[in-house]
């Protein structure tokens, strides 16, 4: 038995973003929302065997973080089963196989999203992935790649150094996010390919790849596809994704959906506490945004432009909303944050 399906339901995790869960992100997301599970943004299966020989960054994590998934999108099906293979030597809880992602660069190249044009090949990689993933629990090794070995080696050094316990999980699983359609919804054409390799779980965004983010997610759809796959197999769990806005209403769709969890994502942009207790003023908002600015820093010192959109969903709504933003956007260091955001509160006290 996998992992997934010991949880206590209802399920509540985050979703994977691309650009956006990086290390800080989850760290904090973790911390205020109590979250049961997260999910790494997506790496590349060719860039683990072509990239520059280095640590994996989109592959660290915290001990605070577990359980935690490692997402992997491409089209080659054995490099799946490496990467597979080498998230399951790191310690990650399970591999998911990104089949939703609708990133042009990505999707017209028959990856992420993609795949549901090709379920042939989806229901490959996802063969080589359970296999990746059962070569590492029996102690099989699978001779990569030593562009692979070397990075495996090295992003295991760096977790061991930064405290992380590595511990190998017996009852790691393996899942699948994608999405209700390509151009239109159009479940029974390809998920029954997908599910006939019995994987552990599987995430349903209920948007089409046309869609993109617009519009609203389906879940008439999600609930169609949690049946078919219920069907199938009742002991795989289902999770839906799409527009989920807080822990009350993530609660509401598991029972009326019919889901076993809920997936959120962006939700959660500029309210990592969406799910917890805090309802924070603007300068507890403020106390979240220089915590979070601090672990960005942390994992990834001397470059603060992946912060800054962060920080510009943090201050969403809030009055002055527009220069404040304006400012924040061209920052260079966490000394300039503090900088802004104290002549922010200064000027908010002062006009009371």
């Amino acid at each position: 038995m996998s992992f997934w399906q010991e949880f206590k339901k209802p399920i509540i995790g985050l979703s994977p973003m691309d650009g956006i869960s990086d290390m800080a992100f989850r760290e904090i997301t973790k911390k205020y929302s109590k979250l049961d599970i997260i999910f790494t943004e997506f790496e590349s299966v060719d860039a683990l065997l072509h990239a520059p020989v280095g640590t994996l960054w989109k592959l660290i994590y915290s001990n605070a973080q577990n359980p935690i998934i490692a997402q992997f999108f491409g089209i080659e099906p054995e490099l799946f089963k490496f990467a597979a293979y080498m998230a399951i030597e790191l310690g990650f809880d399970g591999v998911d196989v990104n089949m939703g992602c609708p990133s042009k660069n990505v999707a017209q190249r028959g990856a992420g999203a993609g795949l549901i044009k090709n379920p042939i090949l989806a229901r490959e990689i996802l063969e080589n992935v359970k296999q990746g993933v059962y070569a590492s629990l029996n102690g099989e090794d699978l001779q990569l790649p030593e562009q692979m070995r070397q990075k495996l080696d090295l992003t295991k050094n760096y977790l061991q150094e930064n405290g992380v316990n590595i511990v190998k999980k017996l009852n790691a699983g393996f899942s699948l996010k994608t999405r209700i359609g390509y151009s239109e919804e159009e479940l029974e054409s390809f998920l029954p390919q997908l599910i006939s390799i019995d994987p552990n779980a599987v995430s349903i965004h209920g948007r089409t790849y046309k869609q993109m983010y617009s519009g609203n997610a389906d879940w008439e759809a999600i609930a169609r596809a949690s049946e078919l796959i219920k069907s199938h197999d009742d002991k795989i769990t289902v999770l839906g994704n799409g527009d989920i806005k807080n822990r009350e209403q993530a609660q509401e769709y598991c029972s009326k959906y019919n889901v076993d969890g809920v997936l959120i994502g962006r939700g959660f942009l500029g309210r990592p506490w969406a799910l917890g207790s805090l309802t924070p003023n603007i300068k507890e908002t403020f106390g979240v945004m220089l915590e979070h600015a601090k672990e960005h820093e942390k994992y990834s010192p001397g470059k603060i432009l992946p912060l800054r959109k962060h920080l510009a969903w943090y201050i969403s709504g809030i009055e002055g909303a527009s220069e404040l933003r304006s400012q924040l956007v061209r920052v260079e260091n966490i000394t300039e944050i503090e900088k802004i955001l104290g002549q922010y509160l200064d000027k908010v006290e002062y006009s009371k």
